[in-house]
């Protein structure tokens, strides 16, 4: 009998003790969340992001969930965690390129210059034992091209021919038709490249041809300085500024157009036109030294690094 009575007791203990361990659940589910302190206007510390400072999180409504965008996904779902690196991202590839030199920053063309290599096909200038004038010029402008595409992208550089080709079958015509293709082409300047004789055959030296009609003479004139400074820099000569009026034609205000047409026909386009006469085919110091493809060379560079100081490169 009293070995039951110790169960029943050890029973009632162990009741006793479940239903104290229930109400003390009891109690802390049922507290209520109004009774709880909060600082709507306390910044909320955030993990470390870059900027080492704390976010103000008051102006959140109460639904609003805030997420840490410093862990991105890969496109597959993949987490990248801290030390890792995503295969082909962005900052990758920018940092590779900037490695390897490679840049896809790009310079816009300012201007727009139009080389002219004189005469051409069915029209050779002048000849002189193996000097002819159209192959020679079309070198020398042809190398210019080279050199300003090379150190110049601000410089956009466009040819009337690259090839042996005229314009038409009638000279005065051919003259006319390359200005007005290099006013179609856009050209801000447009410079023809020749070689010059005499009947003296004693005569040296560059000269630069121009327009004397405004609103183009004064910048032909400096265009032409510039390319004198630098062809005299190679030793050249220098024969200075040329300009020739027409004795029998005079423009709409009754003043003297230019003899030669490819200035008149660049000055009656408001479009600044100069000849390039580099050396006199016909002497035999100038001949000598255009017979050499390396002088054609220093000639063409010589021209483009002209042309870029006149547009102040």
């Amino acid at each position: 009998m009293k070995q039951k009575k110790s169960v029943i007791l050890c029973l009632l203990l162990f009741l006793g003790v479940l239903m104290t361990g229930c109400m003390q659940v009891t109690n802390f589910e049922g507290i209520d969340p109004s009774t709880v302190e909060h600082n709507p206007n306390q910044p909320v510390e955030r993990p470390e992001d870059g900027t080492g400072g704390t976010e103000d999180m008051s102006g959140l409504l109460q639904n609003d969930i805030v997420t840490d965008a410093k862990t991105p996904e890969l496109s597959g779902g993949q987490e990248i965690v801290a030390g890792d690196e995503p295969i082909n991202s962005d900052e990758n590839q920018n940092a590779n390129t900037s490695e390897s030199g490679g840049s896809d920053t790009t310079i816009e063309p300012e201007y727009t210059v139009v080389l002219d290599p004189g005469h051409g096909g069915a029209f050779t200038g002048a000849v002189y034992g193996e000097l002819v004038e159209k192959d020679t010029a079309l070198k020398i402008a042809l190398y210019a091209k080279e050199y300003l595409e090379k150190h110049y992208p601000q410089i956009e550089v466009k040819m009337t021919r690259e090839a042996d080709k005229d314009f038409d079958t009638a000279l005065a015509k051919d003259l006319e038709n390359r200005v007005q293709l290099g006013k179609d082409l856009g050209a801000d300047i447009f410079v023809s490249f020749h070689l010059n004789a005499s009947a003296a055959h004693n005569i040296r030296g560059a000269e630069v041809i121009c327009p004397h009609r405004e609103p183009v003479k004064e910048d032909s004139f400096l265009l032409a300085n510039c390319i004198l400074d630098e062809l005299t820099a190679l030793g050249i000569k220098r024969r200075g500024i040329v300009t020739k009026n027409s004795n029998d034609t005079v423009d709409a205000n009754g003043n003297p157009v230019e003899y030669y047409a490819i200035n008149r026909h660049a000055a009656n386009r408001n479009m600044i036109g100069i000849i390039i006469e580099h050396c006199f085919m016909d002497n035999e110091e100038d001949k000598q030294y255009l017979a050499d493809d390396a002088a054609l060379k220093r000639l063409g560079e010589a021209d483009a690094r002209g042309i870029a100081a006149y547009f102040g490169y």
